[in-house]
């Protein structure tokens, strides 16, 4: 197993008061893919997202860019990476949180219908009661997950006939996505994971279901991540940037200053910052958790200081001297 700290986080105390930032809530995965026009179109015609932003060819897609700027993102990889596993070690799936039933049947229904020409399945769908969900898989393997919070009143069969879509309606709410939910993780020792999150990001265990830890910021927030342990012992281990697939997943943090302080965390407990950036719409700060996954923490730029309002993604160069300056107001 892969540990990028000094300290076995399964077994270590508490050594010092934990500094005060707290995650805020998912952002976004950027996937790596194999053809990219191919995911894009995927991505926008049949899910329903929209491209808000570019930088080259590294594509920026929401379903509302007011209440998130991207929520995933895909670029080219590399000819000769591998493709996702379905045994891997790093992300079984990337969660998304519809707000109707009818519009979580309309998803399931186009990527029923249209997916296939894009090289997309539908995988699975489960009902939990309260919540119904299913997932489908991209054209490299890709997982995402879409659920709802179903009413009592609501028509349990995805295949069901739904109204046609109100031609007046804005293209950003075409998708009915809610909100970026969380990321699957399958890891190489679950109590090591758990504890590494517990200590270095002050995620905490909410719920256990079907084999999987569910982790928030706090007892009654949302969950940012989900843990799951891994029974293959021969399973690939994630390689941020050297595969198609998950490059790497982001959680939100309220401020600058909130950043400032996990930055100082980290490096105070032993946790090799892998790199700091500027991207314009976010500062940045990425970490490498003990299976070897690429993790962003970032706080969001108001949007008065974007250098470029009209496309304001880019990279601004390295955090390092902000993030040791003076504590931000």
């Amino acid at each position: 197993m892969r540990n990028t700290c000094s300290t076995s986080f399964a077994e270590a105390p508490h050594k010092e008061k934990l500094m005060d930032f707290t995650i805020r809530r998912a952002g976004h995965v950027v996937l790596r893919v194999t053809d990219l026009p191919r995911a894009k179109q995927f991505l926008e015609d049949v899910v329903g997202f929209q491209t808000y932003g570019q930088e080259g060819s590294f594509y920026f897609l929401t379903a509302n860019p007011v209440s998130n700027h991207h929520m995933i993102a895909v670029r080219s990889g590399k000819s000769g990476e591998r493709l996702p596993d379905p045994r891997q070690i790093g992300m079984v799936s990337i969660s998304y949180e519809v707000n109707t039933f009818d519009e979580l049947r309309r998803i399931y229904q186009r990527i029923k219908e249209q997916g296939p020409a894009f090289g997309a399945t539908l995988l699975r769908s489960e009902d939990f009661g309260s919540i119904t969900n299913f997932v489908a898989a991209d054209h490299d393997g890709n997982q995402l997950e879409f659920y709802c919070r179903r009413r009592a009143d609501d028509q349990t069969d995805l295949d069901a006939p739904v109204a046609a879509e109100d031609p007046k309606r804005l293209p950003n709410l075409r998708s009915g996505i809610r909100r970026t939910s969380h990321l699957t993780l399958r890891c190489t020792d679950l109590a090591a994971s758990q504890a590494f999150y517990r200590e270095m990001l002050h995620l905490v265990p909410i719920a256990e279901a079907n084999g999987r830890v569910y982790l928030a910021s706090a007892p009654d927030a949302q969950p940012v991540l989900a843990l799951e342990q891994s029974s293959d012992a021969d399973a690939p281990l994630p390689t941020p940037k050297k595969m198609y697939g998950m490059e790497h997943f982001s959680m939100e943090l309220a401020s600058f200053a909130d950043l400032q302080n996990a930055y100082r965390h980290l490096k105070g407990n032993g946790v090799d910052v892998h790199h700091t950036m500027d991207h314009g719409v976010t500062n940045s700060v990425y970490l490498i958790d003990p299976d070897g996954n690429l993790i962003e923490i970032y706080h969001d730029v108001p949007r008065a200081e974007y250098a470029n309002p009209d496309n304001p993604f880019g990279s601004f160069g390295s955090l390092d001297d902000r993030l040791d300056g003076a504590p931000a107001l």
